[in-house]
């Protein structure tokens, strides 16, 4: 979440944790917003057995999605939703790759990921007419090691 925050320079209400990847809060505001949400993650055996606690990593996806509120299109064209340079879902999608693709995260300074984030897929653009509201979802592999040596709440 930090790392999107930054990388976008938006607010904790504009880029968010969920358990949903699609589902918007419907009175945000902004040209768009950003939720982050697990997927299923599975842990490595091999790792354990070889290694014990310290070797207790987990390959998961995440998914970003990235919310839009544009109604500047003409009737039956997405034009702008679509390619709009600062809140089009395509253009928006490039900037997440931008973002994600390859990068290796750090939490207070140390290495988090065993490897860089890997790009797994995307969804199509999606857009509710009723609530005039686009999104598009970007699902990414990440492997990371927990820390087993703490007690302290994520």
């Amino acid at each position: 979440l930090a790392h999107l925050r930054g990388w976008f320079n938006l607010s904790a209400n504009a880029c968010y944790e969920t358990i949903y990847p699609d589902a918007p809060r419907l009175n945000q505001g902004g040209d768009f917003w950003l939720t982050v949400s697990m997927g299923e993650g599975l842990f490595d055996r091999e790792g354990q057995e070889g290694g014990g606690r310290a070797q207790c990593w987990e390959h998961v996806d995440i998914d970003v999605t990235a919310f839009v509120r544009i109604k500047k299109d003409r009737t039956n064209a997405d034009t702008l939703l679509l390619t709009d340079p600062r809140r089009g879902l395509l253009s928006l999608k490039r900037q997440i790759l931008s973002a994600m693709a390859g990068v290796d995260l750090t939490t207070n300074g140390e290495p988090l990921l065993i490897e860089g984030c890997a790009a797994r897929s995307a969804g199509r653009p999606l857009w509710d007419a009723q609530q005039g509201l686009g999104w598009i979802t970007l699902t990414f592999a990440l492997a990371y090691w927990w820390n087993l040596d703490t007690r302290e709440p994520i």
